[in-house]
């Protein structure tokens, strides 16, 4: 073998080890791509259940604001010696203001993901859920998820067959003293 046909092949085997160096560069880098676009997918769906709170807080916000105005409008002067009407309408105003509080409650919201086999059980109520576990779906050989709790507006994110079907979800909260159940179809 003459030295240019040495030189040839060791460029050649260079060549090859830097193919497939960048081969495995560039499928870890897509494997990196997925799970960065995942984590986007899930901050984005957290984003727009926040700002979907944040538009009915400021609904709620508009409404007692309303409420006020429209008491301070039929408020009885201080000379005029209608005091009970005006205490029937202070009284008014507070059951108007106590309207608008979101209930107490725990609510349960099935979400998709991007990716496949998986979707988001959120708690778009008002209070935490505690103990948390959820059953009656193939959860894809892994064991059914628990959490300790769940806070309003946040979510576990489970790994299902999409076999259909329906979620049995368990908790507690301070609303109840009792375990509570929810039945969501998938």
């Amino acid at each position: 073998m003459s030295a240019y046909e040495l030189a040839s092949t060791i460029v050649a085997v260079l060549g090859l080890i830097g193919g497939a160096v960048g081969f495995v560069r560039s499928v870890i880098a897509g494997r990196a791509a997925a799970e960065a676009a995942a984590r986007a997918a899930d901050a984005q769906a957290d984003a727009t259940v926040a700002l979907q709170k944040s538009a009915a807080a400021d609904q709620r916000i508009a409404a007692a604001l309303e409420a006020i105005a429209r008491h301070q409008s039929t408020r009885p002067h201080p000379d005029s010696g209608q005091r009970a009407a005006g205490q029937d309408a202070a009284g008014d105003l507070a059951s108007a203001l106590r309207a608008l509080v979101p209930s107490d409650d725990v609510l349960w919201s099935i979400e998709p993901r991007s990716q496949n086999g998986t979707i988001r059980l959120r708690n778009v109520g008002a209070i935490t859920a505690e103990a948390v576990s959820v059953a009656g779906a193939d959860f894809d050989g892994f064991p059914a998820p628990s959490m300790d709790s769940v806070a309003p507006g946040a979510a576990l994110i489970l790994r299902v067959l999409p076999a259909g079907g329906r979620l049995e979800v368990t908790w507690h909260d301070a609303g109840s003293p009792n375990a509570r159940h929810e039945t969501i179809a998938l």
